[in-house]
């Protein structure tokens, strides 16, 4: 993992435009370097969890009240990822909880809920768990969910890239952007975005190079599983 700060993220920019980095430019100030760099680390989060969601996934929990049916999001909250319901707080087990939409909220008022029947509605900066919890489910929710890109301010502050391609195509998009500011022809760099971008999905896919994908939480099915099933 790589981890650069803004001042060094500047740096690069520069050097990978071709211009030198020690002198000092009236276009190009440092705050103006600053809005290209989160310019590109933005558009890059964009690109990188396009091609593979979970990149950036992470969890958090939120404490269900009896009574609440509205809980505040992650200050840090992009994307919604997936619900959970702790049901069983023994053995720590959680039920998936699916979504429900808008027009379909009424259903579930006027009910009591069982950690079978409840469903969540996304609506604005809010979770809405439906119907209204009682003082049957008073564990909690585990929140999956893609966080925003932060926004570097000051020169010490960091970001972290997880292998160079994804450093490069942040390099390459700023670039890009430098050089339509400049009224440049960007195609060099519109080159490079697209040639990263293509060869993110090859890095992504290699992180976990341990064992195939299974939807059987047990792993592969073999012969033997059909016949216990049938």
């Amino acid at each position: 993992m790589l981890t650069k700060t803004l001042a060094q993220l500047r740096t690069a920019l520069l050097e990978r435009a071709g211009i030198d980095s020690t002198g000092t430019s009236v276009d190009l100030t440092p705050t103006v370097l600053n809005e290209f760099v989160n310019d590109a680390l933005y558009e890059g989060h964009d690109i990188i969890t396009g091609k593979w969601a979970d990149y950036f996934t992470t969890s958090t929990t939120i404490n269900i009240v009896a009574g609440t049916q509205t809980y505040s999001l992650p200050t840090d909250f992009s994307k919604l990822r997936r619900v959970w319901l702790l049901v069983d707080t023994t053995t720590s087990k959680y039920r998936r909880c699916l979504a429900v939409d808008l027009d379909a909220i009424h259903e579930y008022t006027g009910v009591t809920g069982t950690d079978q029947y409840y469903r969540y509605a996304l609506i604005g900066q809010q979770l809405y768990l439906l119907p209204t919890p009682g003082t049957s489910l008073t564990a909690g929710i585990k929140l999956w969910y893609i966080p925003e890109q932060a926004e570097l301010v000051n020169d010490a502050d960091t970001a972290s890239f997880d292998n160079r391609i994804e450093y490069k195509l942040i390099l390459a998009i700023g670039w890009r952007d430098i050089l339509d500011r400049q009224e440049l022809d960007p195609s060099p760099a519109v080159a490079k975005v697209n040639e990263y971008t293509a060869k993110l999905r090859t890095a992504a896919d290699g992180r976990d190079a341990d064992q195939p994908f299974y939807l059987n939480p047990r792993g592969e099915t073999r012969d033997e599983d059909w016949e216990e099933i049938l």
